[in-house]
């Protein structure tokens, strides 16, 4: 029965070994070794088990290298998703109401209490929100109605507010410097 330089006993048919990897020792050199054909009879340490003990280690330290590097670009590639995105905000439009009468409105804001307002960014409608049917009153006896539009994609060049009460619109830098946030008002000369 042939071994191999470990002394593991493999086929005849196999060039290396099942259990190690290492080469099948031909005969020859079993046989000035100390092994007969009918197994070994003392340890064979010779060049070609140096050579085999790095190319296991290499191959399970190749392993290990290719789970970190995927593990490490499975990483970036989320890190280059999650930052790729824009950032959102939520945008308050407030439209304050002077009539005097604080929330008592008068015939001429009928269209104000549950007023539709659509939001446009750069063209396409992003949302529908309606006013409130009853405000609170605010500064100088003022009513305010307020909504919120949730989710807005930062980094567009424009932001259009149509309502009854007119269209408005705002570029990306002054919806920044406005902190996120349309405030209009009706009634002051």
């Amino acid at each position: 029965m042939p071994f191999c330089t470990n002394n593991h006993p493999m086929s005849a048919a196999d060039v290396f070994c099942g259990s190690c990897g290492s080469r099948k020792l031909d005969q020859a050199a079993a046989n000035s070794a100390g092994t007969t054909s009918s197994g070994p009879s003392s340890p064979v340490a010779g060049f070609e088990q140096l050579q085999v003990a790095p190319t296991i280690e290499s191959k399970s330290n190749r392993n290990v290298k290719i789970a970190v590097g995927a593990a490490l670009v499975l990483v970036v590639v989320f890190l280059i998703s999650k930052g790729s995105k824009p950032a959102v905000h939520d945008i308050t439009y407030s439209l304050s109401v002077y009539d005097d009468a604080g929330c008592d409105l008068g015939w001429g804001y009928y269209n104000v209490l549950g007023m539709d307002v659509t939001l446009e960014v750069d063209g396409e409608v992003q949302g529908y929100e309606s006013l409130p049917t009853s405000g609170y009153v605010g500064g100088l006896n003022s009513c305010v109605f307020e909504t919120t539009f949730y989710g807005i994609e930062e980094g567009h060049s424009s932001y259009t507010f149509n309502s009854p009460r007119g269209d408005f619109s705002y570029s990306d830098s002054e919806m920044t410097d406005k902190d996120w946030t349309v405030d209009l008002s009706l009634g002051l000369d």
